[in-house]
Order: C-alpha cells, then structure tokens, then sequence
C-alpha cells in the first residue's frame, strides 16, 4: 500500500483551505489554484495507473 498519495493530497487540500480562511487571494485566484492543484494529482494518478500501480481506495 503507497502512503505517500494520501499525504500528498491531505497536504493539498490542507494548503486549499489554508488559503480560502485567511483569504490572501482572491475567490478567482483561489479556484485557480485549487484547479491546478487537481489538475496535478489527476495527471499524477493517470501516470501512476498507465505504470500499473495502484492506488488503495480506503
């Protein structure tokens, strides 16, 4: 079982909110970001599946 894809994303989705209380950017700017960020773990999982490994689903 990988580790470390839960860590990654708990990380992004603590940093996500991290911004959107404090609100150092705008609405815009902060679903760009979160887009970007989903965007990246979507290519990182893509890859990960082409290579054949998986990913457990807890």
């Amino acid at each position: 079982m990988e580790i470390k894809k839960p860590v990654e994303t708990l990380r992004f989705f603590h940093a996500f909110f991290t911004l959107w209380q404090v609100q150092i950017n705008s609405e815009p700017a902060v679903r760009m970001i979160h887009y970007r960020a989903l965007r990246a773990l979507r290519t990182d999982y893509s890859s990960n599946e082409e290579r054949g490994e998986r990913i457990a689903r807890g």
